[in-house]
């Protein structure tokens, strides 16, 4: 079909770019595979003795874009893109946006191109010099941060220290 053709055409695209360690053949595989309606999908990976993680893509990948669709179907803030679209892997991102060109795939470059390699304002070892003790609350901490720098809030480290030092005052025995 010609939605269909459109899909592998993005994926010959895109594939040299934005998932150069993923196999070609592959990702053209998987967009025809899942054309089929959801439940096929998985039946057709296993009778092609696909590897594991490709039927295990397969299987889900409807489910994944009926969530994506679902949670970034407003326009959210980047900090929200970035927490969605963080738990899937280059190939999985690519097939998405293949076959969602218009809803989900402005959201995945975004990610893909800024939001993923946007590095972190601070880390750990500066919770430490402002006097943090190192534990759980670090992750929150830092999440916390990233967030806000992803969403244009928090801009400098300084700024960064100045938030964590406001927010999550330092207790004292």
């Amino acid at each position: 079909s010609p939605v269909l053709w459109q899909q592998l055409q993005r994926i010959v695209q895109w594939q040299p770019r934005f998932a150069s360690s993923s196999p070609r053949w592959l990702l053209l595989l998987s967009i025809l595979i899942a054309a089929l309606p959801s439940p096929e999908c998985h039946r057709v990976a296993i009778t092609l003795n696909l590897e594991a993680d490709s039927q295990y893509r397969l299987k889900y990948l409807h489910q994944w874009e009926a969530t994506l669709l679902t949670q970034l179907s407003q326009e959210p803030p980047p900090s929200r893109i970035f927490e969605c679209l963080q738990p899937y892997g280059e190939f999985e991102l690519l097939l998405i946006a293949a076959r969602n060109p218009y809803t989900l795939a402005p959201h995945i470059w975004l990610y893909i191109v800024l939001l993923s390699r946007m590095p972190p304002l601070i880390n750990g070892g500066t919770l430490k010099r402002l006097g943090y003790r190192p534990g759980p609350q670090f992750r929150e901490m830092l999440t916390a941060v990233h967030r806000h720098m992803l969403d244009g809030d928090i801009d400098t480290a300084q700024a960064a220290e100045d938030y964590i030092i406001e927010t999550y005052p330092l207790e004292f025995d």
